[in-house]
């Protein structure tokens, strides 16, 4: 379905989004301005957005501000009863360096909380992941494809 017509106001956002007539009789004063076998697009003004990445942190835990690898693991542990039983527990936003003690967790960690449910939490600059065992023994479970190479730099 296409709309026909388009509101906005005076700022400039759009106001409504429908039937022509219905817009017409919703707003009588509205300047009509007529687009013949056109199309009428938003204009999108950010020309650096990350929309797939925000798709992607909607779907996980939420780690950002936690003052604690205990709020940390809180967090978790509430986000994990809204997941499918056999699906990862999937994090990010976590900084050791806004935990007391500043200390890199551990798989450890994790693996007290969720013995069985894989768990992969990607640090708040991305550089740095945090895993229990189950994901660690499920990522090495995977056979490397013959093109694949490892270097170092």
């Amino acid at each position: 379905l296409q709309a026909q017509a388009i509101a906005w106001d005076a700022d400039g956002r759009i106001a409504a989004v429908g039937d022509t007539d219905q817009l017409l009789a919703q707003y009588p004063q509205a300047r009509r301005i007529e687009l013949p076998q056109a199309t009428l697009v938003p204009g999108l003004i950010d020309a650096h957005g990350h929309v797939m990445g925000l798709g992607w942190a909607l779907l996980q835990a939420n780690l950002v501000g936690a003052d604690s690898k205990d709020e940390a693991l809180a967090r978790l542990r509430e986000f994990e009863r809204t997941l499918a039983p056999d699906a990862w527990l999937v994090g990010s936003g976590w900084d050791q360096n806004d935990w007391p003690d500043k200390a890199f967790p551990t798989a450890a960690d994790l693996d007290r909380a969720f013995p069985e449910r894989p768990v992969w939490l990607e640090r708040v600059d991305g550089h740095a992941g945090w895993a229990n065992s189950a994901a660690l023994k499920l990522a090495a479970a995977q056979e490397p494809r013959s093109e694949e190479r490892f270097s170092r730099n």
